[in-house]
C-alpha cells in the first residue's frame, strides 16, 4: 500500500509595504494645512489676495493624495484578498487529506480491535493470566484509536465542525484508572511513582476526560530528571460549581517565561530533552475549554510541574473565577 502525503504550501505572511501609503498621507496632511493656512489667513486679513492662489493648489494636492492613497488600499485589498483565497483552498485540501487519511485508517483499526478482542477472550486458545490482561489492556486501547479515528473522519468530512461526544455522568476514578492501565508499559518503564486521590463524577465527555489525564500523566512521564525515577501526584479538590485537579511530578519542571507558550501547538520547554510534537497541554487546553473548564501552570511550584485543571460539574456551565 502506497500512502501519499501532501505537503501543504504555507501562505506567506502579509507584510505590507507602507513607503506610498506614507508618502500619500504626508500628501493629504500638507495638502490640509496649505488649505487651512490660506484659508485662515484670507480670513484674518493677513494675506493679500494673490496668495489665494494656495487654495486650489492646496485641493489639488488633496486629489493627488486621496488617490495615491485609494490606490493603495486598492492594491493592498486586492493582495489580502488573493492571500485569502490560497489559505481557504489550502485549508480544503488539509481537509481533505485529513479525511482520506482518517478513512484509510478506519478499515485497520477496525481489523485490529476486532482480533484482539478475540485473542483477550481466548478464541485462539487459552492464554496465560499475564497475556489475556495485557491483550484486554491492547483491545480497549485499539478501540479508543478507533473512535479518534472516527470522530477525525467526521469531523473533516463535516462543514459544520467538530463533533461533540454525548455529556454523560463520568466518573474520574474509573478514567484515571484507564488511564493508568493504557500507560502500564511506560509506568513499568520508567519505573515511576503515582499517587493517586479519590476522585469524584462529573457531566462531561468520558473521551475528552481520558485525553486529559492521558496527556497530563504522559508528559509527567517524559520530562523527567536524569536518573530519577518519576513521581506523580495526582489529587483533587472540591468547589461549589467544579473540581480542581492537580497532576504534579518532580521532573525537569517549566521555566517561568514559558508557563503560557507551552499551551500553544507545537511548543515545548526549552529545558527538556525529551522529544516529542508540543502537541500535549495544547490539547489539553482545548478539551478543558470545551467543557467549559480551565487549565494553568502552577507557579508556586518551583521543583517539577504542577499543572492545574479546573472542570465544572456540569460540563459547559462557566468557568472559575
Amino acid at each position: 500500500m502506497t500512502i501519499r502525503v501532501r505537503t501543504l504550501r504555507a501562505a506567506p505572511l502579509v507584510r505590507p509595504r507602507l513607503t506610498l501609503t506614507d508618502a500619500a498621507l504626508a500628501v493629504l496632511i500638507v495638502a490640509l494645512a496649505v488649505v487651512a493656512a490660506v484659508t485662515l489667513g484670507q480670513r484674518i486679513g493677513r494675506w493679500p489676495t494673490p496668495i489665494g492662489v494656495g487654495v486650489p493648489l492646496g485641493y489639488a494636492w488633496l486629489l493627488l493624495g486621496g488617490a495615491l492613497l485609494a490606490g493603495r488600499l486598492h492594491a493592498q485589498h486586492r493582495r489580502l484578498s488573493r492571500l485569502i483565497a490560497q489559505q481557504q483552498r489550502d485549508h480544503a485540501a488539509l481537509r481533505r487529506h485529513t479525511a482520506g487519511s482518517a478513512h484509510d485508517m478506519r478499515a485497520p483499526m477496525v481489523t485490529v480491535s476486532s482480533y484482539l478482542e478475540l485473542l483477550a477472550a481466548g478464541d485462539f486458545g487459552p492464554l496465560p493470566a499475564a497475556a489475556q490482561r495485557a491483550a484486554a489492556q491492547a483491545a480497549r486501547a485499539a478501540a479508543r484509536a478507533r473512535l479518534l479515528v472516527e470522530a477525525t473522519l467526521a469531523a473533516s468530512t463535516c462543514d459544520r465542525g467538530p463533533t461533540t461526544d454525548p455529556v454523560t455522568l463520568v466518573d474520574l476514578n474509573a478514567v484515571v484508572g484507564d488511564v493508568v492501565a493504557a500507560l502500564g508499559a511506560d509506568i513499568a518503564r520508567t519505573h515511576a511513582e503515582l499517587a493517586v486521590a479519590t476522585m469524584p463524577a462529573i457531566r462531561g465527555s468520558e473521551p475528552a476526560y481520558f485525553r486529559i489525564f492521558e496527556n497530563l500523566v504522559q508528559n509527567a512521564l517524559r520530562y523527567t530528571k536524569a536518573n530519577s525515577p518519576p513521581r506523580i501526584e495526582i489529587a483533587v479538590s472540591e468547589g461549589a460549581h467544579g473540581v480542581e485537579i492537580t497532576v504534579r511530578d518532580e521532573g525537569c519542571g517549566i521555566r517561568a517565561d514559558d508557563r503560557e507558550r507551552v499551551f500553544v501547538d507545537r511548543v515545548r520547554g526549552p529545558q527538556s530533552g525529551a522529544t516529542g510534537l508540543g502537541l500535549g497541554l495544547a490539547t489539553v487546553r482545548e478539551l478543558v475549554a470545551d467543557v467549559g473548564g480551565s487549565v494553568w501552570i502552577d507557579p508556586a511550584v518551583i521543583d517539577g510541574t504542577c499543572v492545574r485543571v479546573w472542570l465544572p460539574f456540569a460540563a459547559g456551565s462557566p468557568t472559575a473565577p
